[in-house]
């Protein structure tokens, strides 16, 4: 489906291709649609409404949100947690989270920490990213303001166990707000679980949408502080933010563009079906993962035993992590390299003093023979025999 002239493995950084009729409902969005939501009352201006509101309720059908107006728009994911973090840190408080987090979790932590004494403990992870349960109980009783955790993670994709997490955080009366970046479009998502607090979302990685589009869940157990003030186009005459939903959390104009090619997304996803886009993920990560466990020279971070979300990361016996990546880019085949931006996590599977790992993120629209090109391409660069 895309038009470029590539191998691309890089879907938990963003998907590409974009669901069909994404490019489309944004050129649309942007050439049809002047208007700004709830600042007019013209015919362009209510369509822009009209567009938002049905990408909330799209979301809240899609991930069984009772009331739709709990859903906020963000820039994405990063900007979600840092709403939940800031507005639900106090200082000298108490945070419990996992090595296996994005950037977007450990930076505002860190910045908590060092700003206003906030401490923060850290669940034990084995070598595959999955956290030690016991200790979570363990370390829940430190009683924590709030527990933040990922669903999946983007270096070795295994998923995490976050019902059950959350069903001890609730048990301890303890919020829990859950990153979906990975996992959302490849994993069930229930919001209306009982202890499940909050839920951050990225619009462009397995929802399929464009970037600089996300959103978050908050249940009304929680009431964050504000991130922003600022225009709302309600209560107008008033000098403080409203308090209502989601006008509270949504100041200033609204990315209208990218709401529209996210509705589209996730329509997409919704006629497809999670499960059918799940299932083919999976085949495509166990004939990945049965493949290149043959190439002796590669060590493979991920289990074909632990549910995935399609995300194989390798580390060579041969070669650097950059040195392969250089080598894979030269024949149109698109991964990624490094630290990945979770720093923590490849310090727990050991793959932090070289400088992390090459990673493999397959997507719902790659194919057996894109995966076939690159194992192959992979066995010439470390001559083995298949």
């Amino acid at each position: 489906m895309g038009i470029l002239p590539m191998i691309y493995f890089d879907n938990a950084a963003t998907s590409y291709p974009k669901a069909p009729d994404v490019a489309s409902a944004l050129a649309s969005a942007i050439l049809n649609i002047p208007g700004n939501a709830g600042r007019s009352s013209f015919k362009h201006s209510l369509k822009t409404s009209e567009i938002i509101f049905d990408c909330r309720e799209r979301i809240a059908r899609m991930f069984n949100i009772e009331d739709s107006e709990n859903v906020i728009f963000t820039s994405g994911a990063t900007e979600a947690l840092n709403l939940l973090i800031h507005g639900l840190a106090e200082p000298g408080g108490r945070v419990l989270t996992s090595p296996m987090e994005h950037n977007s979790v450990l930076r505002p932590l860190e910045e908590l920490r060092k700003r206003q004494g906030l401490r923060t403990d850290f669940v034990k992870c084995d070598k595959n990213g999955l956290p030690d349960l016991e200790d979570w109980k363990e370390k829940l009783r430190l009683k924590p303001e709030f527990a933040v955790v990922t669903a999946a993670s983007n270096v070795t994709g295994s998923v995490f166990p976050f019902y059950e997490m959350a069903k001890t955080a609730h048990q301890e009366n303890i919020p829990f707000i859950l990153d979906t970046a990975q996992a959302a479009g490849t994993v069930e998502i229930d919001c209306g679980d009982e202890g499940i607090s909050a839920a951050c979302f990225a619009g462009h990685k397995g929802l399929l949408g464009p970037g600089g589009i996300g959103f978050c869940y908050i249940s009304e157990k929680i009431n964050p502080r504000t991130l922003k003030q600022g225009g709302t186009g309600s209560r107008s005459d008033e000098p403080l933010q409203p308090e209502f939903r989601p006008d509270k959390y949504e100041a200033g104009t609204q990315n209208i563009t990218c709401i529209a090619g996210l509705n589209a997304a996730l329509k997409f996803i919704e006629e497809t079906g999670i499960v059918k886009i799940k299932k083919r993920k999976k085949e495509l990560f166990l004939y990945f993962t049965d493949s290149i466990k043959k190439i002796k020279s590669l060590t493979v971070h991920a289990d074909a035993n632990i549910e995935n979300t399609g995300i194989i990361s390798v580390s060579s016996d041969k070669l650097t992590s950059s040195e392969l990546t250089e080598i894979l880019n030269k024949y149109d085949i698109a991964v990624r390299t490094g630290l990945h931006c979770a720093p923590e996590a490849h310090k727990a599977i050991g793959t932090f003093e070289a400088g992390g790992a090459v990673r493999f993120s397959l997507g719902y629209f790659n194919t057996e023979k894109e995966i076939d090109y690159a194992i192959n391409l992979l066995e010439d660069i470390h001559k083995e025999e298949k």
